[in-house]
């Protein structure tokens, strides 16, 4: 097991957006959240990487293990790649890649968008 969500349960008000939620994902498994615009999903991630805190449960993450996460929303610096900012605003996240894979942080020069511009 890398990752068990245990009874999680989040509300805003009224509003409930996961009650009494569980899963897990093991070793070289691959997830996916899927819903509706509003569903909940960012936060459940935000919850699961403690960005949000739980109503209740618990998240468990593997010994040794870690999380890499892209949030939705960033902080974009005008006049830069898309490529430019995600390397810039993500470092640390290249730098985990570069460890466990060296050499594979970055994808080969072709794939890097040069000329789409925010």
């Amino acid at each position: 097991m890398i990752l068990a969500c245990h009874n999680i349960e989040k509300a805003f008000g009224e509003r409930e957006i996961v009650r009494d939620g569980s899963f897990h994902i093991e070793d070289r498994e691959k997830a996916a959240l899927v819903g509706v615009n509003g569903a909940g999903k960012s936060t459940i991630l935000k919850m699961i990487i403690g960005e949000e805190p739980l109503d209740g449960g618990d998240v468990i993450l593997a010994k040794g293990k870690t999380l890499g996460y892209l949030a939705q929303r960033q902080d974009l610096k005008s006049g830069n790649t898309i490529y430019e900012e995600v390397k810039s605003a993500k470092a640390d996240i290249f730098a985990m890649e570069a460890s466990g894979r060296r050499g594979i942080a970055e994808p080969p020069g072709d794939l890097q968008p040069s000329t789409v511009r925010i």
